[in-house]
């Protein structure tokens, strides 16, 4: 009897060694992650024909090819996107800013892929140059995006009273902004320069906060993310890496690149945000003491 129960002890420690050893991946099958796709274009998108696109694609698909991921892109708005990957529904989300706010929730990675900032648009009837001059105004935003994020941080700093509409993509603020629904619009700078030939819309003087953009994870997943980050770190000492095709490929003579600004260098671009927040507050000050 004794022999009988060693002999299933032993069968039972055997299967519980072999499932923490496999865990799916070290036993052949390829580890399935669910990925979040959400209307970005260049950055990340689902073309006409329903498959996904952008430079997070091809850097996710070549890192897939390598470590023998299998990838389950999900497409939805970025909203349920951010909300069904806190959840644990989807595993990853690329394109996609840090706060303390998601770090809550999700894991980021350390190496940014590139850097992007706000931009303002306005309606073709309204005459907008500066922050001041959105008083009033209704502004469209992203619903929990980064760009709306800052912009709101913004106002409040500097006492600017805005009407702030929120959208789920950026086509939607960009119609709102041309149908006058609203009387300007924030995205980011990528996306803003794409999308502006297609609507009947200006681009504005008023670019703000800088800003990295990442992948992230469900809590947990952290492994998926340090074996991106350690890619990116290799692939960012070639020039001829996936990495640096995929940049040329959909940002090349765009609106950002692998140092996030485009005709200017980081600094110079830093210096002007500043510059631009000194100017407006200082305006900001004496008109409340005309006040």
């Amino acid at each position: 009897m004794r022999k009988a129960q060693r002999t299933t002890l032993l069968i039972v420690l055997m299967a519980w060694t072999f499932v923490l050893l496999c865990g799916g991946i070290a036993c052949g099958e390829p580890a399935k992650i669910r990925v979040g796709v959400f209307q970005n274009a260049p950055i990340i998108f689902q073309d006409k024909l329903g498959a996904p696109e952008g430079l997070y694609i091809d850097l996710l698909n070549a890192i897939a090819a390598s470590e023998e991921w299998e990838l389950v892109y999900v497409l939805d708005s970025w909203g349920e996107i951010l909300r069904r990957t806190t959840r644990g529904q989807l595993d990853l989300i690329p394109s996609i800013a840090y706060t303390q706010k998601r770090a809550a929730d999700l894991d980021f990675s350390k190496e940014k892929v590139l850097t992007m900032w706000g931009q303002v648009y306005a309606n073709e009837n309204e005459s907008i140059q500066t922050f001041l001059d959105l008083g009033g105004k209704r502004v469209a935003i992203l619903f929990e995006g980064i760009n709306g994020i800052n912009f709101k941080k913004k106002c409040a700093e500097f006492g600017i009273s805005c009407t702030f509409v929120e959208k789920q993509s950026y086509d939607e603020i960009m119609t709102a902004v041309e149908a006058g629904e609203v009387e300007a619009g924030v995205l980011n700078n990528v996306k803003g320069y794409t999308l502006e030939k297609r609507y009947e819309v200006i681009r504005t003087p008023i670019i703000f906060d800088p800003f990295s953009i990442l992948f992230a994870a469900t809590k947990g997943k952290s492994e998926i993310l340090n074996t991106i980050d350690s890619y990116l770190i290799k692939w960012k000492k070639d020039k001829d890496s996936e990495y640096y095709k995929a940049v040329d490929h959909w940002i090349k003579g765009g609106a950002s690149d692998t140092d996030g600004i485009p005709h200017l260098d980081f600094v110079t671009f830093t210096i002007l945000i500043l510059m631009g927040s000194v100017l407006l507050f200082y305006f900001v000050e004496r008109r409340k003491r005309k006040k």
